[in-house]
């Protein structure tokens, strides 16, 4: 609550100082008022601008330990790893947090997908949190993907049956590892 005082408050005085007119004396009132808020919900939630500021001295007295790599979890792929995490060894770090950002149908949860496959494949918990698709949906998507085989495309019943075990016992050897929320309802 105090975070959206705080930026309702930040968002009011910014528009006040980039008006380009004269400003009046009710203005003039409103930012300070604006601004004093703002420094009491500062105070009030113990907000330092500069807690987590590192100066150029700060990181050159680290200089020296940045040659050892951080704790990253490589992907399947060889060239993001690098561009990820410096060696195709590398991949997304450890306990960060990564935005995969494009258009709708560009292949996001996708993407997700498979990185969550690779990851409980070699052994990683792996928790997907779906925002977008209906349950039901994702499901088949996963099946198709585990399979390598769309299986709603006149698939036999023989074929339907031989794909389901082999999506079950892979599912099976994930265990508790894989774990799927479904939220379509959460913006």
């Amino acid at each position: 609550a105090n975070k959206r005082k705080q930026l309702d408050s930040l968002q009011e005085l910014q528009l006040l100082l980039s008006k380009k007119d004269y400003k009046s004396e009710e203005d003039h009132i409103r930012i300070s008022e604006l601004t004093d808020r703002i420094r009491s919900i500062e105070e009030e939630i113990g907000y330092d601008p500069l807690a987590n500021v590192l100066t150029a001295n700060d990181i050159a007295a680290k200089a020296d330990g940045i040659w050892e790599l951080p704790d990253f979890i490589p992907t399947q792929f060889p060239e993001l790893n690098k561009v990820l995490g410096y060696t195709e060894n590398g991949g997304f770090c450890r306990g960060a947090v990564h935005a995969v950002i494009a258009q709708s149908g560009f292949g996001k949860s996708t993407l997700a997908k498979c990185f969550a496959n690779h990851w409980a494949d070699i052994g990683h918990s792996v928790l997907y949190v779906n925002y977008e698709e209906a349950e039901a949906h994702w499901d088949r998507v996963l099946m198709t993907q585990l399979t390598g085989k769309n299986v709603y495309e006149g698939a036999t019943n023989e074929e339907q049956i031989k794909y389901s075990k082999i999506f079950k016992e892979r599912l099976e050897s994930w265990g508790d590892r894989f774990m799927v929320r479904h939220d379509p309802d959460t913006p």
